[in-house]
């Protein structure tokens, strides 16, 4: 249920946003062993969420740091592929209509505009003020300025609010207010880039306050020749720069500006500079003479909110190569420029815009890089005013290179310089998302732990745009990752009783808690946790698919936990909701539901002894849902069934039918593997053998690649050992060893070799034992190998060297074996079967020290026996009290 659930989707440009699981040694026996989950499986929503958020706060971020292009057009994405029935779609629209005036596309912002002509909300409002900006409709304008608040705006609007406000009183003749707004709107801005913004609209808007005509620019020109090279011929220059501009004379209006700047003198640097300015605006800096004019203003100027102005345009211009710019922006900070700092944050923007598209070590290269000039800044500029910007970009270059731990840093560092707020609150969220990223890519507890305690701070400092419930959901979530399922359960408990918890989050975390009960073997409790699932009338959030999934899981987790009597009335009541006419799924869903569910309650009645009831329901499953998962399970119920009331015959045919009606599929395997261990069932003659033999080769041959191939292959090699075909065993091991030499079961392999050896050595070859004895020394000493295992090997190497005619040497194995895995091991004792061979390694050195005449000896590993409640105390007593009375030779 709980999938990839990481937040982090989508572009390359942030790092981050809202956060948002997953009788013997007989393996075959616990492959489907409870069958497949239908309602159990990873559901749609998590992820759509997810991707949901995170792309949302991409775009926000790309549109604040001034992409507006990239920002217009993740938001187009988002809305193309908006499920129906989602909430939030107003926001992403607010946001696209935004980007889109931020990109002067008036045309497509007015339509998106007029769609909600009728939204009297404040940010509806403010935005059909901006496109009046953009339009020049300065009555328009001027009219919805004076009917918006900034009560009615979020934080990050603030600005343009205020910024309306001074062109709206410009415009109107109110200078001194209008300055007191422009003041405000710079105060406000959420980044340097916005401020940029506002000094260029500003700065155009000032040059011109009628609307351009032919008549005006015509005017313009007669007053700008009559006073030419003085300052008010300037002032008419770049008015009739302008106009021309807006009149589509683009390369008119250049050529008088360049004309006029040859005519500046050289004393007048601020008049140079607003000319150059001008150039860089209207020939735009993706020309070769509007990106010159702005180097120029760069490297000669004198105004630093003009220099500024200029190094935005660079930053958000359309070049076809960074390679100018940046040796530009590399020659200026050289010389110390005095907006180095500007520079350093602007380099670092160019090295991470260069990494989209790039090869991958050119892409980390360049993300590196950015990394390095945003420290540089800290470094060298402590305190500076562009600290949030330098976190940021070390953040997002951090999370291109997959480094989460260090963009968490990065990021916790930026929540800190943030004031109180949204943008301060989404940072935090930020942060636990990278964490639990950091768990994803490294498996590890600790960033589980960290990301479920960041979880927590969220909550407490929450983003509105975020819900409680979905934060919640992460936090268990990352609890259950981090093996915490106690503080799981206890911020479930927590989230009962907060109002702004909705109820499907909740009980969707709940989902994934109980089955992660289920995968701790903690079915008791999973199961009582369980009947706390609503429903699905009580709780109408929990209604729908999401109660048909909780009430399938509390019938699946009766029926494990043996509650057989119980789990029937769940399950019949899952059939009914799945089968009423309002049933919350239709189509593929409602059939696979519906086999399901049939398959389950059949389950049922065979625990309950009824198998006249259960028998057709399965067959029943197989005719009507053919081909499905239900019928394909069925089988293998019904061949178990058959297996455990001794009918091996039936329950291999069902199997075989399986097998042969169904191959490729992933319960072919097992169910060759279990008929196979049905025709071993049925008797120790060679011929039930043989085709048990025949079985695991036809698994082996026709699923090489499964888990169960393996171990067929090794039962294949046991049965083969068993008929007295001990070379042929002896191959099947060696295989074995060779293919799969880092198998998690190879202990295994090398003790059925090992007895192998000792078999044939049994029956005359002498050069056997030490065959046997080179494979169990090398089990004895093999990394992670179980100490029952390790036991077993241990005494069957003495019995070797017994049988070699080494006494000695089989003595001091017996007793290594005992002294290492009971004596002096720190961590934990053999289960049952190693402490079998433990007591019969003891019996035996016991019996040598005897028979050398070391009683002491003898007695010392009696003893042992006896305090370490070891199988034989009875004998070991015996014997004991037999040595009591013999002296012992010295």
């Amino acid at each position: 249920m709980d999938g990839n659930h990481s937040l982090f989707r989508g572009p390359w440009l942030w790092v981050a946003a809202a956060a948002l699981i997953w009788a013997g040694f007989s393996p075959g026996a616990h492959v489907f062993a409870t069958g497949p989950d239908p309602l159990t499986g990873e559901p749609a929503w998590e992820e759509s969420e997810g991707r949901w958020l995170w792309e949302l706060k991409a775009a926000d971020n790309a549109l604040r740091l001034g992409f507006a292009a990239v920002a217009a057009g993740m938001y187009d994405r988002l809305l193309a592929d908006w499920p129906e029935g989602r909430e939030g779609r107003n926001e992403v629209e607010l946001s696209l209509a935004a980007a889109l005036l931020a990109e002067r596309r008036v045309a497509l912002a007015a339509e998106l505009l007029a769609a909600h002509a009728d939204d009297p909300s404040p940010r509806w409002r403010l935005r059909r003020a901006l496109l009046d900006f953009h339009r020049r409709d300065w009555p328009g304008l001027q009219s919805k300025v004076e009917e918006l608040e900034e009560a009615g705006l979020p934080e990050s609007e603030a600005a343009w609010f205020h910024f309306l406000q001074a062109v709206s009183w410009e415009r109107g003749g109110r200078a001194e207010e209008a300055a007191a707004a422009h003041e405000r709107a710079m105060e406000a801005a959420v980044s340097e880039n916005q401020k940029a913004a506002f000094g260029v609209s500003r700065h155009r808007t000032l040059l011109v306050t009628a609307e351009p005509s032919a008549e005006l620019a015509e005017q313009l020109q007669a007053r700008m020749e009559e006073f030419q090279g003085r300052s008010a011929g300037f002032r008419f220059a770049q008015q009739y720069a302008v106009v021309l501009d807006a009149l589509g004379k683009k390369q008119e209006a250049v050529e008088v500006i360049l004309r006029t700047i040859q005519t500046i003198p050289t004393a007048d640097r601020e008049m140079r500079d607003q000319f150059l300015l001008l150039n860089g605006l209207i020939a735009g800096s993706e020309s070769g003479p509007g990106r010159e004019s702005l180097r120029e203003l760069l490297e000669t100027g004198g105004s630093r909110e003009l220099q500024r102005i200029a190094l935005h345009k660079l930053a958000l211009g359309g070049a076809p190569a960074p390679g100018p710019v940046l040796d530009l922006v590399n020659r200026l900070i050289s010389e110390s420029h005095p907006l180095e700092e500007e520079l350093l944050v602007f380099r670092a923007q160019i090295r991470l815009r260069s990494a989209l598209g790039a090869a991958a070590e050119q892409r980390a290269e360049h993300l590196a890089a950015a990394a390095g000039d945003a420290a540089d800044l800290l470094a060298r500029f402590p305190g500076s005013r562009l600290t949030v910007d330098a976190l940021e970009l070390m953040a997002i270059s951090a999370w291109e290179r997959r480094q989460f731990r260090t963009a968490a840093n990065h990021l916790n560092q930026l929540r800190e310089a943030l004031p109180p707020g949204r943008r301060r609150a989404e940072t935090g969220l930020l942060v636990a998302d990278c964490y639990f990223r950091a768990g994803e890519a490294n498996r590890t507890i600790e960033d589980y732990r960290n990301a479920a305690d960041a979880y927590g701070a969220v909550l407490r400092e929450r983003p509105a745009s975020v819900p409680a419930g979905l934060i919640v959901f992460q936090r268990v979530l990352s609890e259950i990752r981090g093996g915490r399922l106690a503080q799981a359960e206890a911020h479930l408990q927590e989230a009962a009783e907060r109002e702004d918890v909705d109820p499907t989050h909740r009980w969707q975390a709940e989902w994934n808690l109980i089955k992660a009960m289920q995968q701790a073997d903690q079915m008791e409790e999973a199961y009582e946790r369980s009947l706390r699932f609503p429903d699905g009338q009580s709780e109408s959030a929990a209604a729908g698919e999401l109660a048909l999934r909780l009430i399938w899981l509390r019938a699946q987790l009766a029926f494990d936990t043996g509650r057989y009597e119980e789990a029937l009335p769940v399950a019949q009541g899952v059939l009914a909701r799945a089968g009423a006419d309002d049933s919350p799924l239709e189509g593929a869903d409602l059939e696979r539901a519906l086999g399901h569910a049939k398959l389950l309650q059949g389950r049922i009645l065979l625990a309950l002894d009824r198998a006249d009831e259960a028998l057709p329901l399965l067959a029943g499953v197989r005719g009507n849902y053919p081909g499905s998962d239900s019928a394909m399970f069925s089988y293998l119920v019904e061949g178990r069934y058959y297996t455990s009331i001794n009918r091996t015959v039936d329950a291999q045919q069902r199997l075989i039918s399986l097998a042969d009606s169904h191959p490729g599929t992933p319960y072919a395997p097992v169910a060759l593997f279990e008929a196979a261990i049905n025709a071993q069932r049925r008797g120790q003659e060679a011929a039930y053998q043989e085709q048990a033999i025949n079985l695991f080769e036809r698994l082996v041959r026709e699923y090489a690649g499964h888990d169960l191939a393996f171990h067929a292959r090794l039962r294949q090699g046991d049965l083969l050992r068993q008929l007295n075909r001990f070379e042929d065993a002896e191959a099947v091991y060696l295989s074995l060893e060779n293919s799969m030499p880092n198998h998690k079961d190879l202990p295994l392999v090398l003790l059925s070799l090992a007895d192998c050896h000792l078999a044939q050595a049994a029956r005359g070859g002498e050069g056997r034992w030490d065959q046997a004895a080179g494979v169990l020394e090398r089990l004895f000493d093999l990394p992670g190998t179980s100490a029952d295992f390790r036991a077993e090997a241990g005494f069957k190497l003495g019995f070797a060297n017994l049988r070699r005619g080494r006494p000695g040497r089989a003595r001091d194995g017996f007793w290594l074996t005992v002294s290492t895995l009971l004596l002096e091991n720190e961590d934990g004792l053999p289960g049952p079967r190693g402490r079998y061979w433990l007591a019969r390694s003891f019996f035996e050195y016991a019996r040598l020290q005897e028979e050398e005449g070391r009683l002491d000896r003898a007695r010392e590993a009696y003893s042992h026996i006896l305090s370490s409640n070891l199988p034989g105390r009875s004998l070991a007593e015996t014997n004991l009290a037999r040595l009591q009375i013999q002296p012992s030779a010295q």
